[in-house]
């Protein structure tokens, strides 16, 4: 039968503000999630793209940012 892989990893999310990094990073774990790649959404770039980096400096060893 198929088994799930030991490190999952997401390589397309999306980080929309800094209030729902600490959700996110709860969703993570109870989806066994390991890292993910995290950009900000369509609309307002600047904010979403400081929200990512925000994110990504308080949670180094669980997201990668990417901006858009």
């Amino acid at each position: 039968g198929y088994s799930l892989p030991e490190r999952m990893i997401d390589i397309h999310n999306h980080v929309r503000a800094a209030d729902d990094v600490p959700r996110f990073i709860e969703l993570m774990d109870e989806c066994k999630v390991e890292v993910t790649l995290v950009m900000g959404g369509p609309g307002d770039y600047e904010s979403r793209n400081k929200a990512v980096v925000k994110a990504c400096h308080e949670h180094p060893d669980r997201l990668v940012g990417g901006p858009l």
